[in-house]
């Protein structure tokens, strides 16, 4: 093999490993980020950032369930795709001018002891306050959120769960001018459980993550109208409940 192309084969090689490493430390961080604004464990199956695009996908994240509950998956995310802006890094911040936020399902579990794994996702009192942990700044422009189902398993009785699927029909809701991680996991659970009866069948307080997502709800596209159907279909499964 001549000297050029071994150049261009080391070039090559040299590519596809920087490549490869770019897009293990964008998943690493991803999860350890969102790990952090939702307070449990989290796994992403794979992050890809373009090369010479703004553009970031992201398949396969799970946030789990607190230790000791039986159910792993609490958030199942088949996929999300980010456009970015490039100079805000030089900026030390994170400016994401759209992202699409796919949730398949969320599965609520109640354990034999009544604890709520969703419990753990609520803010903690210092981001309640506006206290997040100490991060670059974060700002997202537009947040285009798809929820299909919330799950839930009640394990209260012992033995096999009770289990009631609410299918929720969130897509591609818009919502503008997100500042923190911690504000996207309370908008997604509020915008998801407030169309299930879970509050009513278990307790479930709600008020906490409203709070949290209050601004990003203000912004929000298509209120009245999801609004009216989501009501409708938190009937018709309450309804089916006692079927």
């Amino acid at each position: 093999m001549g000297s050029f192309k071994k150049i261009i084969l080391a070039g090559v090689i040299v590519f596809v490993g920087l490549a490869l490493l770019k897009n293990a430390l964008v998943q690493a961080v991803t999860a350890w980020a969102i790990s952090k604004a939702t307070h449990v464990p989290v796994s992403v199956g794979s992050a890809h950032l373009g090369i010479f695009s703004s553009s970031l996908r992201f398949r396969k994240i799970v946030v789990q369930s607190p230790q000791g509950f039986p159910e792993r998956a609490m958030l199942d995310v088949p996929e999300v795709s980010v456009d970015f802006a490039w100079d805000s890094l030089f900026k030390k911040e994170f400016h994401f001018e759209k992202i699409r936020l796919h949730v398949k399902q969320i599965t609520v579990v109640k354990d034999r002891a009544g604890r709520l794994n969703v419990d753990a996702l609520k803010p903690t009192e210092q981001e309640q306050k506006g206290g997040f942990p100490e991060a670059a700044p974060l700002r997202i422009d537009r947040l285009y959120l798809t929820v299909e189902k919330v799950v839930f398993k009640d394990y209260g009785g012992g033995g096999e769960p009770k289990i009631q699927e609410f299918h929720i029909g969130i897509h591609d809701r818009e919502y503008a001018h997100i500042d923190n991680l911690s504000v996207v996991a309370s908008l997604v659970m509020f915008e998801a459980l407030t169309r299930t009866t879970l509050s009513r069948l278990v307790g479930l307080d709600l008020y906490v993550f409203k709070d949290m997502a209050s601004g990003a709800l203000d912004g929000s596209v298509g209120l009245v109208k999801e609004g009216a159907k989501g009501l409708r279909n938190s009937a018709q499964n309450f309804l089916d409940f006692f079927r």
